[in-house]
């Protein structure tokens, strides 16, 4: 049972049962509506014909170095037969982000369409998510019978601050030098250069600043700055078997 597939972000089409919603549904309304991650119509399709896995026994959730930084969650469970394949973790869709900080998922596969036998079968799937919610503490994974959370330890709250980003300087820095990343953001940086001005475009990797020292955008102490690719990566996929 081994496949790669896009993460699809819309919970409301995998089949519940309606104890399992009702024990849902206070996490549902507790949290503007919210998609981490895109999926096109045919994988919402795909999604809503899956069911739950019978149980989930164990989620492990970290923080990847990456361009940019991704969250990593791992969920191991069980199925009621054999045949079960296709599986993945589909996010809650929240009104507002949940108090508790832990965001919810929902560990569903796609059932056998004949007959299968019934032997309580093992299933695996990682997901991992380029955008990561400010205030994110933890994740929690349901299933049919169970759910199990799992919580950044502080070296992965550490870790999200690390950012590997790639854009160009600009004049825009008014106490310190400033950098653009390609979607537009905004960052000024402290630390050496390595003689890179403004209009050069360049990866940079540091540590983000809890507060902006520089007073303009997120500040970053720069802990490279160059040319060429740092050792950064980008996976937006879900592996499963």
């Amino acid at each position: 049972m081994n496949g790669i597939n896009k993460g699809v972000s819309l919970f409301t089409g995998a089949r519940v049962n309606l104890r399992h919603m009702a024990a849902c549904l206070p996490l549902l309304l507790a949290a503007p509506a919210m998609v981490w991650a895109g999926g096109d119509t045919a994988d919402q399709r795909q999604s809503a014909a899956k069911s739950m896995v019978y149980r989930v026994d164990n989620v492990q959730v970290s923080i990847l170095e990456s361009y940019p930084p991704m969250l990593e969650i791992r969920a191991e469970g069980m199925v009621p037969s054999a045949g079960w394949n296709n599986a993945e973790l589909v996010a809650f869709q929240y009104i507002q982000a949940p108090p508790d900080g832990v965001y919810d998922f929902g560990f569903v596969a796609m059932p056998p369409d004949q007959p299968a036998a019934e032997v309580i079968s093992s299933m695996s799937v990682t997901y991992r998510m380029a955008v990561i919610p400010d205030g994110l503490k933890g994740v929690r994974v349901h299933a049919e019978s169970n759910s199990k959370a799992a919580m950044l330890g502080e070296s992965d709250v550490s870790q999200s601050k690390k950012v590997c980003l790639k854009g160009r300087l600009t004049e825009e820095g008014v106490e310190c030098p400033a950098f653009r990343d390609t979607q537009g953001r905004l960052y000024t940086l402290g630390g050496d250069l390595s003689g890179y001005g403004p209009g050069d475009e360049v990866y940079v990797t540091g540590e983000a600043a809890e507060y902006s020292f520089c007073m303009q955008g997120v500040t970053i102490s720069v802990d490279y700055i160059g040319a060429s690719t740092p050792n950064c990566y980008d996976v937006t996929q879900q592996n499963s078997d």
